[in-house]
């Protein structure tokens, strides 16, 4: 099955997927991780088989779409996708127009992803949010990929340009918390649409630091004892999709 690409904002490449019944007009916004490659096919598929139009969106200054990354908060970027779904799109492969009437928006935060499924809790068009490994707290680096080696080593050099910054220390505005950051942010934040998904060995991004926010937030938290950083490619498997499947359906 092949994947569909449009771009939303004019700037921001999306890959997506329509669900099985074309009817459904269920949406699931995966906010991926970074570094990696974008996009997942077996992920679209399986959302394509239960129902759900699948999109994956490129991060301004990443990858296909346009702009530079992190000269301005990446929860904007998928603000900009989500306040678009409810006007016709094209897939530039074979021209199709595609409509959505009255869509039903859940975004899934993956590692990097996590903040903006967290941060657009509140946005009205929203209606459930999963943050999975989920960055909750960039001040809390993570001895075992700490953002300078991220970016100055691991990135400049394994992705090339496929991530684009303005300014070479753009990346610092992580580092010091002031943007993309949900700790700034608890009291801005719909607690009742948010699940996280962590587990408890991930010592990527520190799962004491979701633990302590989940507390401060009122936020809900599922706990895995193993898996580290790594549980994100469970989302496939039916006991995660269990999982998250009732956090969309609750009230």
């Amino acid at each position: 099955m092949h994947t569909k690409t449009t771009r939303f904002a004019d700037d921001i490449v999306t890959e997506f997927l329509p669900p099985k019944h074309m009817l459904s007009n269920k949406i699931i916004i995966f906010c991926d991780g970074m570094p990696g490659v974008p996009g997942n096919d077996a992920t679209m598929e399986t959302m394509h088989k239960r129902g759900y139009w699948s999109f994956y969106p490129r991060y301004r200054g990443t990858w296909e779409s346009d702009g530079y990354f992190l000269d301005h908060d990446p929860t904007d970027d998928i603000r900009d996708v989500v306040e678009s779904l409810d006007r016709p799109f094209t897939d530039y492969w074979s021209g199709e127009e595609f409509y959505i009437k009255n869509p039903e928006i859940y975004i899934i935060g993956i590692s990097f992803g996590g903040p903006a499924a967290i941060l657009l809790s509140s946005h009205p068009k929203v209606k459930k949010v999963v943050s999975i490994c989920g960055v909750v707290d960039w001040t809390a680096d993570s001895p075992d990929e700490p953002l300078d080696w991220l970016f100055e080593t691991l990135i400049a050099k394994a992705f090339g340009k496929a991530y684009r910054l303005q300014h070479p220390d753009d990346w610092r505005h992580l580092e010091r918390g002031t943007v993309y950051q949900p700790m700034n942010h608890m009291h801005d934040i719909d607690a009742k649409k948010i699940l996280h998904i962590h587990a408890a060995d991930d010592t990527l991004v520190p799962y004491d630091s979701v633990v302590n926010f989940s507390k401060k937030t009122g936020t809900t938290l599922h706990t895995l004892k193993r898996g580290g950083h790594y549980i994100s490619g469970s989302i496939r498997s039916w006991w995660t999709w269990r999982i998250i499947k009732q956090h969309f359906e609750s009230n």
